[in-house]
């Protein structure tokens, strides 16, 4: 199944015009089994590729899926990101994310731009004549980082652009605050087409936290020996510097003797992160943001007065705070949200604009909740509240629109967090729109403890991360909008084998803040047979065919039986009562499995001798004859 208003390309004959560009979402269910071999990177474009010739996507001959990263998931599926590529040329936000198992293809998601065919790619204006556009439109005297890339820019209401991406990045200087801004300038009349700063902030042993909450850290700070009784936080996970109120980065990590070292925002910028760095790989399997081992890096007393701290695609930053915030390193949920920036970075890489960067904000302070769950067994659902100088917090994940008071007291009348899609719109902050799956993600917790009374609000908070932290990884792409950000939560919880209970959840959660999703996407009858044959799979039917993250889940088995896959890892050898005929099984050796008796509403899929009457089969009651009825 495709997801497309452009799911087919229009015939044209001699004469006709051309097909409009347009740039679509693509979400595709495989259920035929299609074979994917162990070198994935080879396949996934050529999977892509057979889904064009199949289903007339539109795709341009100039077209090519090149590959970005290739992942194992939490889930135990195989993901594949791939980029748009047209002419040689990316197009921005042009990703899609192909999905399999050990053997076959589970399907794929994400963003085509449609009908390129005979889009010029030679550009009228060079690389220099598109970074001195930025340059002169940004206005700082120097910049610690420039880049310029040509790519297809889609339009928002169709159509496409050849445009320069610049980045810029510098440090505060005067007046001008930090950034690190994208800018697309049109390649041919140097217009700038668009612009937005891609710098995650916040708006606004030894000893720890400030004031408002009082935190020591005994024995708990990761440093290693620099000799003469001197210790450095500089490990193989996390780096922490003093800036002393500058921008130069020290020649050595913050050293110090064992008790105490540093002072409480240094320690607690380095704590925190590896209570952050903990939580990810202990609950969600992630070693580091990029799943190889990060280090992280933070700098700690930036500037004089700042009050913020960020992500700048390479380290965190943090001010000391001055009129709102104590030093913003002090609150475990705000040091968790800037590094899972980081994260967002290395997997979805979602655009900091628009709908898809209301969703990195919103991951992101779910990140920093999950931290406080995990590192503090508890966790209120509020961000920042530990660093600000105010009463109440800087975002209320569970009720988005009560920060609107704090910003009418400060004369900013209309701004504020939404929490319904119906209130979104292009302009919004992405602080703001975040409020929309703040929000999803807290109803999905309250539906979890509802719906199953084994779960705490702490367990019901971790089951339901695992659906968004996988999203992110492997399903989510750079241009993810709220329904497709929502799709790729749902996918994520049938891949990971959520109940169906819990996927509708999920889906009514969602759907409380005006995001449709999920639907009848999947291929299930949850009789508790595997039909493969029929588009079931550890993704599709998790009720029927076990979690795709099981070794030897009940798919993978079946698929086994019809000669698909290696089945040398599965760890649980097929017999009798696994609800498979296999081929040396009869009626008579194992009718639960074979028989009439088996747990199937379809004689004829008994395996490959269906179902039939022994001697004795009338004295049992298994014979065709007593159940014809029932199995017609």
């Amino acid at each position: 199944m495709v997801v497309s208003a452009a799911a087919a390309a229009a015939c044209s004959g001699e004469g006709a015009a051309p097909a409009p560009i347009v740039t679509e979402p693509v979400w595709h269910l495989d259920v035929a089994l299609s074979p994917a071999r162990h070198d994935l990177a080879a396949a996934a474009p050529e999977y892509v590729q057979a889904l064009d010739d199949e289903l007339g996507l539109g795709l341009s001959a100039e077209d090519e899926y090149q590959v970005v990263s290739v992942t194992a998931g939490r889930d135990g599926l195989r993901h594949v990101r791939l980029q748009q590529v047209h002419a040689g040329v990316p197009v921005a936000g042009g990703q899609l994310v192909v999905h399999a198992d050990d053997s076959t293809f589970i399907g794929l998601n994400g963003y085509v731009t449609l009908h390129l065919d005979g889009f010029e790619v030679a550009p009228a204006v060079d690389q220099g004549g598109a970074l001195e556009v930025a340059r002169r439109e940004r206005g700082a005297q120097s910049y610690r980082s420039e880049e310029a890339a040509l790519v297809i820019l889609p339009g928002e209401a169709g159509g496409a652009t050849l445009a320069w991406r610049v980045e810029l990045c510098n440090e505060p200087q005067g007046d001008l605050a930090a950034g690190r801004w994208i800018y697309y300038v049109d390649a041919g009349s140097r217009a700038v087409l668009k612009s937005y700063d891609a710098l995650p902030t916040e708006q606004a042993s030894g000893p720890g936290g400030n004031s408002r909450k009082a935190r020591s850290w005994r024995g708990e700070l990761d440093v290693e020996y620099a000799g003469s009784s001197v210790f450095e936080m500089g490990t193989d996970r996390l780096e922490t510097y003093d800036l002393a109120s500058g921008y130069t980065m020290p020649a050595t990590p913050v050293r110090g003797p064992l008790d105490p070292i540093g002072d409480a925002a240094i320690n607690d910028a380095h704590g925190y992160a590896e209570v952050t760095l903990d939580m990810m790989r202990d609950w969600y399997g992630h070693n580091s943001i990029d799943d190889d081992g990060f280090v992280i890096i933070s700098r700690v007393h930036y500037g004089e007065g700042y009050e913020n701290a960020f992500w700048n695609g390479f380290m965190m930053t943090y001010g000391d705070g001055k009129d709102l915030f104590y030093p913003l390193s002090g609150a475990l949920d705000v040091v968790s949200h800037e590094i899972n920036h980081g994260f967002t970075s290395f997997h979805s890489d979602l655009a900091y604009a628009g709908m898809s960067g209301g969703l990195n904000e919103s991951f992101s302070d779910i990140a920093g909740t999950l931290a406080e769950f995990a590192g503090e067994g508890e966790g209120d659902f509020l961000i920042g509240e530990d660093i600000f100088k105010r009463e109440g917090a800087l975002r209320y994940m569970c009720d988005p629109r009560a920060d609107r008071a704090f910003y009418q007291e400060q004369g900013y009348d209309g701004l504020g967090s939404i929490d319904h899609a119906s209130d979104f719109t292009p302009s919004l902050d992405v602080h703001f729109s975040s409020g929309v799956a703040n929000k999803a993600f807290c109803l999905s917790v309250g539906r979890f403890k509802a719906t199953a009374e084994r779960y705490s609000t702490s367990g019901a908070t971790r089951r339901v991360g695992a659906a968004w932290y996988l999203a992110n990884a492997s399903f989510w792409t750079s241009a993810t909008s709220f329904t497709q950000g929502c799709q790729g939560v749902i996918d994520a919880a049938h891949s990971l084998g959520f109940s169906s209970e819990e996927i509708e959840a999920l889906r009514a959660s969602w759907a409380d803040v005006g995001v449709e999703c999920g639907g009848d996407t999947v291929a299930c009858d949850d009789d508790g047979l595997c039909d493969v044959d029929s588009g079931e799979t550890c993704f599709s039917c998790a009720g029927d065919c076990d979690a795709c993250s099981q070794p030897c889940n009940a798919s993978k088995r079946r698929k086994c039986e019809l000669g698909i896959g290696d089945c040398t890892g599965c760890d649980v050898p097929a017999g009798c009562g696994d609800g498979l005929c296999s081929h040396d099984e009869t009626d008579a050796s194992c009718g639960v499995d074979c028989g009439c008796a088996a747990p199937s509403a379809d004689c004829d899929g008994l395996g490959p001798y269906g179902c039939w009457c022994d001697s004795t089969c009338e004295q049992f009651g298994d014979c065709c004859a007593d159940v014809e009825e029932a199995c017609r």
